[in-house]
């Protein structure tokens, strides 16, 4: 293994990815370290994040974990962005890992075409068999087609390697890495728990972390509220994102008179996301057709029990009344009884499951993992 590293780092490695996320900073030093990836952000504009209201962390975990980046610049938005120089540098590279959205002009346009050079293109990628919106299902043959012809294909799950083995993707070239994200205990106090406590003032508190649209559920989460208040279970819920769908949930919350019990938050930076998960005793998520799901290895970290569903990308992290409740059928009052079971069954969520889980899908495991795959791919070593 330390031979096949040492053969990977005479290599010069792109790691290309959309924005540059707080949650991956510590994999990417990893991987800087281990085998001297460059890391190329796509969607840099003023900032290579989100947004500047990221920066607060973003910048903080740059210091902590002093990694390096490069930018390339971007023309357009939404699935039409495009990096017009990005084949140029893209070029002096052995390997790319294409970390961004496989619905993109970069890479219709580039993947190809590194392929003609014969460069090794791994694909990096949560997709899995949710339902497509229209224009992905019009351009899914020229999609399958790239996941067919790359070199490696990198997975966070079995829901996602399952998925690739039934398009035909051959099952030596799909591997297995993980998924990690983490909370910032450093950010995080005793009184800043307290004080969220205090916002809405009952015995429970229930959170829910994204954004408002309409496939996350959350005006379900509401009506399992009003039904458990109407069961007299003294029960809050602290909504925490921002979107669409933000007036519709203020005026149900408002129609059920439970706007003393359920709080708008909005947009939280990310490096205060901490004080929420831990001021919480229930996290929901009860989203379809998700990607992976990212706050439930985050709501994991905190050690809280979840509820969630079986249409998210990251399922395999919730195991029935061990750490969680997985919902078959995404109805409030199937939300509210996974409420309910989670809090009076006193699930510890500490226990050999959720340990094994954390173990499995941390920033060390997925980064040895995602080197092994480029050894493979690349080096045709074990």
């Amino acid at each position: 293994m330390e031979e096949a590293i040492k053969d990977l780092k005479r290599l010069r490695i792109a790691i290309t990815h959309l924005n540059l996320s707080w949650y991956r900073i510590p994999l990417f030093k990893i991987l800087q370290d281990e085998i001297g990836s460059d890391i190329i952000i796509l969607n840099a504009k003023e900032l290579p994040t989100y947004g500047k209201a990221d920066f607060d962390a973003i910048e903080y975990l740059l210091k902590k974990y002093k990694i390096s980046y490069k930018t390339e610049k971007v023309i357009g938005n939404n699935n039409f962005y495009f990096n017009p120089f990005l084949l140029r540098t893209l070029l002096n590279y052995d390997i790319i890992v294409w970390g961004e959205p496989i619905l993109s002009l970069n890479s219709f346009l580039f993947i190809p075409t590194l392929k003609l050079f014969r460069k090794k293109v791994v694909l990096w990628l949560d997709d899995w068999g949710y339902k497509k919106h229209l224009i992905r299902k019009i351009f899914e043959p020229f999609v399958r087609l790239i996941y067919l012809k790359a070199d490696g294909i990198l997975v966070h799950g079995m829901k996602h390697y399952l998925y690739f083995l039934k398009l035909g993707v051959d099952k030596r070239k799909i591997f297995f890495i993980g998924n990690a994200s983490t909370i910032l205990r450093e950010f995080s106090s005793e009184d800043q728990i307290k004080r969220i406590r205090g916002i809405v003032n009952t015995k429970y508190i229930t959170l829910y972390v994204g954004g408002l649209i309409k496939r996350k559920n959350v005006d379900k989460i509401i009506k399992a509220i009003y039904y458990l208040r109407q069961k007299n279970f003294d029960v809050g819920l602290l909504i925490v994102g921002q979107g669409p769908e933000f007036k519709n949930l203020y005026k149900l919350t408002w129609k059920m008179k439970l706007t003393n019990y359920v709080k708008f938050l909005g947009w939280i930076p990310f490096h205060r996301l901490a004080n929420y998960y831990l001021a919480a005793d229930v996290f929901v998520f009860p989203a379809e057709n998700e990607p992976w799901g990212l706050v439930i290895n985050e709501a994991l970290e905190a050690g809280i029990p979840i509820v969630t569903t079986k249409s998210i990308g990251s399922e395999e992290l919730i195991a029935n009344n061990i750490n969680g409740v997985l919902l078959n059928e995404i109805t409030e009052t199937n939300i509210a009884d996974g409420i309910i079971n989670c809090l009076t069954n006193k699930i510890d969520t500490n226990n050999q499951f959720t340990l094994k889980i954390k173990e499995k899908y941390n920033y060390k495991t997925m980064s040895n993992l995602f080197i092994k795959a480029l050894i493979k791919i690349y080096c045709n070593k074990c």
